[in-house]
């Protein structure tokens, strides 16, 4: 019965067919974040980088989007997550504007370039835990988009 399984039998394929179409796999115990952070932010950091202009002429502005992101993530328990994640779809959706220090004017904040989909990172995890200690979660995949968790699958096995 071991082969039956969600691991054999959903997890391990749906993992090799992202891989198959071009997503790259991390194992949740190996991706560059530590348990609390729901961001891969090295990937995040690379995606603002590559896709905001503003940013490229000055990478050190990075800080000034890092910042409200880590904030709408934090907020969740006060603001409750309907709301974060309403805030949230804004900035994934491109309609977050924000004026960079020293400059005039503001401009959206592009978290994935849905013109050019071959602009963004795409990683694949699997038994990714997250959370503060006493509070934490495991999921069986998640999918990530420039360092942003935008799937998380609890899969089961088909019998």
């Amino acid at each position: 019965m071991s082969g039956l399984g969600e691991l054999n039998s959903v997890q391990a394929p749906l993992v090799a067919a992202l891989v198959g179409i071009g997503w790259k796999h991390v194992p949740g115990d190996k991706l560059d974040r530590a348990i609390e952070q729901p961001f891969i932010e090295s990937e995040v950091i690379a995606a603002l980088t590559r896709l905001n202009p503003r940013i490229t002429e000055d990478p050190t502005r990075v800080d000034e989007v890092l910042r409200p992101l880590r904030a709408l993530t934090l907020a969740s328990g006060d603001s409750g997550l309907v709301e974060s994640n309403r805030d949230f779809a804004v900035w994934l959706r491109g309609l977050h504007d924000h004026q960079f220090v020293g400059t005039n004017g503001s401009v959206p904040v592009k978290l994935i370039d849905f013109d050019d989909l071959s602009n963004n990172s795409y990683t694949v995890s699997d038994e990714v835990s997250f959370g503060a200690p006493g509070h934490k979660a495991r999921f069986d995949v998640v999918l990530w988009v420039n360092g942003f968790p935008l799937v998380a699958g609890e899969l089961k096995t088909p019998v």
